[in-house]
């Protein structure tokens, strides 16, 4: 803006370049508000790129060029832009015609560019430099803005850390409740519960092995559903006095109580089954045990 300072009022020295054209002419120093209305009222300018824009100034510098260029000839090839009276006068001749010798331009609006401007003729209104200036502005402007290596504003760009961050948390949520879902699946009671637990990716923890314990001989045994079988009350098969086959619902204390007399013998029936029973804590049904004899 500094190519501009000495062009604007101070009002609008830090106006961004790309908003020049929309100011106001009076935004120029040395145009005033009343100058701006007498342009408003002849020409509906009203901005600095309508001054810019005004097409009797670009006649007018045309015509100026030309006469300058060709003093003795006929101005022929700009009977568009000349009034009768000037279409016959000479190219030295126009660079002294009043202004309102260009079709359009009536004599009140050309009284009222010379009380604004001191424009008289066709050359002050070529020349003048507040057109000059606009036309400068206006050329600024429609230049793309130069690349700087200005550090990033804060708050730039964070729109797309949200955006990672909710996605992240929305796979994060996903996987969480999917593993919890894997977790909370109902157990087969005819498979091992280490092979489903390997099969969901989870181990269980394992509670001290200690046998004798008085809660756990008192725990009540779970449901058992009643099938068809050949074996006797007890749970071992016919025959096999020294086997015994696990039930739903049994313990190895509850086992050892109803079948050596105390559940302390626990701990001998689970050394005796080592090869079957991994954990003291967890048997299964259809297991068979091998019984320690009676004291």
């Amino acid at each position: 803006m500094e190519k501009f300072r000495n062009k604007l009022i101070k009002a609008y020295e830090e106006t961004p370049i790309a908003d020049l054209p929309a100011s106001p002419v009076h935004a120029l120093q040395g145009v005033s508000q009343k100058d701006e209305d007498l342009l408003i009222k002849s020409f509906n300018v009203k901005t600095i790129a309508d001054l810019a824009r005004l097409k009797y100034a670009d006649w007018a510098l045309e015509i100026i060029e030309w006469a300058q260029e060709n003093p003795e000839e006929l101005p022929d090839i700009y009977t568009d832009k000349l009034i009768k009276t000037y279409e016959k006068k000479k190219g030295k001749l126009l660079l002294k015609a009043p202004a309102y010798a260009l079709q359009g331009l009536s004599k009140p609006d050309a009284e009222r560019l010379k009380k604004a401007f001191n424009v008289k003729t066709i050359a002050d209104l070529a020349n003048l430099k507040y057109i000059q200036w606009a036309r400068e502005i206006c050329l600024e402007a429609q230049k793309p803005a130069p690349l700087t290596n200005e550090p990033e504003k804060p708050g730039k760009g964070l729109p797309w850390f949200w955006i990672i961050l909710i996605l992240l948390l929305i796979i994060l949520g996903w996987y969480i409740y999917t593993r919890r879902h894997e977790f909370m699946q109902p157990r087969d009671p005819g498979v091992p519960q280490e092979t489903q637990l390997e099969s969901t990716g989870n181990k269980p923890e394992l509670k001290n092995p200690i046998i004798d314990n008085v809660e756990e001989s008192e725990a009540e045994p779970a449901p058992v559903e009643q099938t068809t079988s050949t074996k006797n009350e007890t749970g071992s098969a016919p025959g096999s006095e020294n086997e015994y086959v696990v039930k739903g619902g049994d313990t190895l204390a509850s086992i050892s109580d109803n079948l050596l007399g105390s559940f302390k013998h626990s701990s001998r029936l689970y050394e005796l089954n080592k090869d079957v029973i991994k954990n003291p804590n967890i048997i299964f049904p259809g297991q068979k045990l091998k019984l320690p004899a009676k004291e």
